[in-house]
């Protein structure tokens, strides 16, 4: 899932355990979004193109990559969280060996294995993931970032309108490309704010319209929206994960100055009702009329067991360091998915 943790805080552990390896090189965020993206195209009894599944866990991959690589800029390694610091002391080799052969691969599968139609969303879609990483990424240099993305966050939101895509789908994404701009960049001007908008909230929601896109584009083709009930759904869980991860984290005295615990801590006191309420929310959809989704309910079903194991993590969080805990509640997002394909 996206970045949560501010680099400069370090946590309890000093070395990259066997089992948080997977986590520490970036793989469990493609895993979660190629899988709950195979979870939609069952519900929707969509067949998806192999490029389609290669190029969303690639991008999902170089975004987290780049992610980790401008948090951890210009700060002492010693003060870094592991996985911060892996990319931190690995950034050469990480930025000139493993990045360029992984973006030319993405790109070769982007022209080459995907419609064209899914590819201008797809662009779309990335231009609104760099107003993100401007907005929340590379804090040292947060005024003048705040300055010249304010200029770029607008001049991406005017190419999305440009695009040859659907106009709701375009004008979806330009209401979210602004949002995020006024929320994230202009904030930044602002020496010394001490409130904001966490950026859980719209991490989650980056996260979940990359997952959806290729199912979205298979199923409806040109009539197809952004923020479908899918889409909403998928929202409303990775926020939940984000915002359990960045609770834990904030109590062990590390986390992000711009999340949830930071900005909103009367929310983050109460993330077990706000889990409780979202859970009830889903297991009604459950049983709602087929009419109600696109597809079956196989995704409700499978987001409200992954709710539940998320509920159960949070009552047993005491028992586990902020990695550990982090790295449980992505297993918690990979579990239910498998039960699709093995049932």
């Amino acid at each position: 899932m996206p970045e949560t943790t501010e680099p400069g805080v370090s946590q309890k552990e000093t070395r990259i355990p066997t089992w948080a390896w997977v986590h520490a090189l970036s793989l469990e965020a493609p895993l979660v979004a190629v899988l709950w993206q195979l979870v939609l195209a069952e519900a929707h009894r969509v067949r998806l193109l192999p490029g389609v599944i290669v190029g969303l866990g690639l991008v999902v991959w170089l975004v987290y990559v780049v992610d980790r690589l401008l948090d951890g800029m210009g700060t002492n390694t010693g003060s870094l969280d592991v996985r911060h610091a892996f990319y931190a002391r690995n950034r050469r080799l990480i930025s000139w060996v493993a990045l360029p052969p992984m973006a030319g691969l993405l790109a070769w599968v982007s022209l080459c294995s995907i419609p064209e139609g899914m590819l201008w969303q797809s662009l779309a879609l990335a231009l609104l993931v760099v107003i993100y990483l401007g907005s929340y990424a590379a804090r040292q240099h947060r005024r003048w970032l705040g300055l010249v993305g304010a200029f770029a966050g607008l001049g991406s939101v005017l190419v999305v309108l440009e695009l040859p895509i659907s106009n709701g789908v375009k004008l979806q994404l330009a209401g979210v490309g602004m949002l995020m701009m006024i929320l994230g960049f202009f904030q930044r001007i602002e020496k010394g704010r001490k409130r904001g908008f966490p950026k859980e909230f719209l991490g989650g929601l980056l996260f979940a319209l990359g997952t959806s896109m290729g199912i979205q584009f298979f199923a409806f083709g040109d009539g197809a929206v952004m923020l479908s009930l899918d889409a909403l759904l998928l929202w409303g869980l990775f926020t939940l994960n984000l915002i359990g991860i960045s609770c834990v984290e904030s109590a062990a005295g590390a986390g992000d100055a711009e999340s949830v615990p930071a900005q909103w801590p009367g929310l983050s006191r109460r993330y077990a009702w706000l889990l409780a309420l979202f859970t009830v929310v889903t297991a009604v959809t459950c049983v709602q009329p087929n009419q109600v989704w696109a597809g079956n309910r196989l995704l409700p079903w499978t987001v409200l067991v992954s709710l539940l194991l998320h509920g159960f993590l949070w009552n047993q969080r005491s028992r586990h360091t902020p990695l550990s805990y982090r790295v449980l509640t992505d297993l918690a997002l990979v579990l239910p998915t498998l039960w699709v394909f093995l049932s």
